[in-house]
């Protein structure tokens, strides 16, 4: 018993240092969303007071409250599938690897959530034109054709389903060979960087209004066009994908790097990104004027969120 005890003592000791490490990179990582916190702290009074001033001119409409059942669910299922995809990356290595491979049902699925997701964003922009919000339509125009060119450079724009030879210039400066932009060099690299530097404020502005209370300010909300609350669990599983590779080589100190199995998990963080994404274009739709009524709540006030 005491020899079991002192090699417990040993790892525990072993493991401390790794794991303070840990959490302070973690630290670094989320520098940004503190610094959202800060400055959302400084200018939420003013902003408040020009939108309902109508010194910033119109706005949306306020964000509609979800059933609290749809609410729960889009907090939870993306959630749910994070952690048991975790759990098979770190221990079904060779299944995990199978079904997030390219071509596989998970892939195909991003490319619909992909298109899905380019609709819902016309579909925002056409109705923010017609109720002359100009600047704010063009945007989503924008948005609308970034998502149309995600959804081909999923799938290489069909290169390996309709068996096309790679080009000589892609075949040389493509990281996999193919036709598409985002595995030139390290664009990939950067794009991941921008987009979780763009969630991490996205994500700690919408937590500080929801946890402060600000959130009941819908008009606020709207100016700022913030994820609805229950989106803000599966975004920080979007962000948490980096501390999850490293997690590996904490529990497994043997090993240099994490497993490809561990490093295949982009495919689920996208899968739930891409969830998310169109979520929010849907809460956004509902939001305009021209949206359905909410329907109120039947039997309690709290039936919806």
């Amino acid at each position: 018993m005491i020899g079991s005890a002192n090699a417990a003592s040993r790892m525990i000791d072993s493991r401390v240092p790794q794991v303070l490490a840990w959490l302070k990179d973690g630290l670094a990582d989320y520098a940004v969303g503190l610094m959202a916190l800060a400055a959302l702290a400084v200018v939420s009074v003013p902003v408040w007071r020009a939108v309902n001033g109508g010194r910033l001119g119109r706005t949306a409409a306020p964000q509609p409250n979800l059933p609290l059942a749809a609410a729960w669910a889009v907090a939870l299922v993306p959630v749910a599938w994070w952690l048991w995809s975790i759990w098979a990356a770190f221990h079904w290595e060779a299944f995990f690897t199978r079904i997030t491979d390219e071509d596989t049902l998970m892939e195909y699925g991003q490319v619909l959530l992909l298109g899905l997701d380019s609709l819902a964003s016309g579909w925002l922009a056409r109705s923010l034109w017609k109720d002359r919000r100009h600047a704010w339509a063009l945007g989503y125009v924008v948005l609308t054709l970034a998502l149309f060119w995600a959804a081909g450079e999923e799938i290489s724009w069909g290169q390996r389903l309709l068996h096309l030879a790679t080009p000589a210039w892609f075949e040389a400066h493509n990281v996999q060979q193919e036709i598409n932009l985002h595995n030139l060099g390290s664009t990939d690299g950067r794009l991941s960087s921008l987009t979780n530097l763009a969630l991490s404020w996205i994500v700690f502005a919408s937590a500080a209004l929801w946890m402060t209370g600000l959130h009941r300010i819908k008009r606020l909300r709207s100016a700022l066009w913030l994820p609805h609350p229950s989106l803000i669990p599966a975004l920080c599983c979007v962000l948490s994908y980096w501390k999850v590779t490293r997690l590996y080589t904490l529990f497994h100190p043997e090993a240099q790097e994490a497993t490809p199995a561990v490093l295949q998990l982009q495919e689920p963080r996208e899968t739930i990104l891409y969830f998310s994404v169109l979520v929010f274009l849907l809460i956004g739709r509902l939001s305009l004027r021209g949206g359905p009524p909410e329907a109120a709540p039947v039997g309690h006030s709290a039936a919806r969120f």
